[in-house]
């Protein structure tokens, strides 16, 4: 955990807490919201990989006698599926450059086949 904020005199609490959660501490309906993700990517033919780990925030106000936990799971949902969409560009972008590669070498090996016409002027 990485915890940062302030106190004050008054005893009002206002703290961040980043946490790495472990997805099986998250409970079924958050893990189910990150599996049907996953497999709707997976659907297209886009394989991705989902992370054990959720960074989470909880967001620690109220006062010293009374403190008020605030999680955001949607915040922490959201990455996950920015990690997903980083994954899948990844993955799209290496099958683009190595289809630019298979092309290029094609290409030089039918030119390298066919003789060179002399220059004219």
């Amino acid at each position: 955990m990485e915890i940062g904020g302030a106190h004050g005199f008054d005893q009002s609490l206002d703290y961040i807490i980043a946490m790495k959660v472990p997805r099986a501490m998250l409970g079924d309906q958050a893990n189910g919201l990150l599996n049907n993700a996953a497999a709707q990517v997976n659907a297209k033919g886009i394989p991705v990989k989902m992370s054990d780990i959720v960074n989470l925030n909880v967001k620690m106000g109220g006062s010293i006698s009374n403190p008020l936990l605030r999680t955001d799971l949607k915040e922490a949902l959201s990455a996950e599926a920015g990690g997903l969409r980083q994954q899948a560009v990844s993955l799209v972008q290496a099958k683009v450059d190595s289809a630019k590669q298979q092309f290029r070498d094609t290409a030089r090996a039918v030119a390298s086949r066919w003789p060179r016409r002399p220059e004219t002027s």
